[in-house]
């Protein structure tokens, strides 16, 4: 017997935005897609790309500033989401349940990106920081202090 593929797409509700349609990330892995618009929580809904019939609809809340960026891991079972409070928050993306979160206080985070191999997390900061944690143990591993001249806007692995 051959075993029959679903695939989901996640699309965020951007009615609660204080800039609604205007997209601060996107992300995509798997057959995922997420997006935000710098709102204090994220809002998502899976739907099928088959029908697109809503799945499930999930709130990803626990910022307490607006969320400036997000990622999906390469294998599309987390959700990584960066904020202005100076939280990185991991989620599961099947259970929408909080998995661990990252902290640097007095940052605001504008970028996260997961290694392709599932172990690292990195942020880029406003203050001009790159840091890097272990996604397993939730351990800080490396910050480059004043790794730009300006804010960090955009990382990747």
């Amino acid at each position: 017997t051959k075993k029959q593929k679903t695939s989901f797409c996640c699309v965020v509700d951007l009615s609660y935005s204080a800039l609604p349609g205007v997209l601060a990330s996107v992300s995509s892995a798997q057959g995922l897609l997420g997006s935000t618009s710098s709102t204090s929580d994220l809002n998502c809904a899976l739907l099928s790309q088959e029908d697109l019939g809503l799945v499930h609809k999930a709130n990803f809340a626990g910022h307490k500033k607006p969320i400036r960026a997000l990622c999906f891991s390469r294998d599309g079972s987390k959700l990584a989401t960066a904020g202005s409070d100076g939280l990185v928050m991991l989620w599961s993306v099947l259970t929408y349940q909080l998995i661990r979160s990252f902290q640097r206080p007095k940052s605001q985070f504008n970028t996260v990106a997961c290694s392709k191999d599932n172990r690292y997390l990195v942020a880029g900061s406003e203050e001009k920081e790159i840091l890097f944690w272990s996604l397993q143990s939730g351990t800080l591993l490396h910050t480059l202090p004043e790794a730009h001249r300006g804010a960090v806007r955009s990382v990747d692995f």
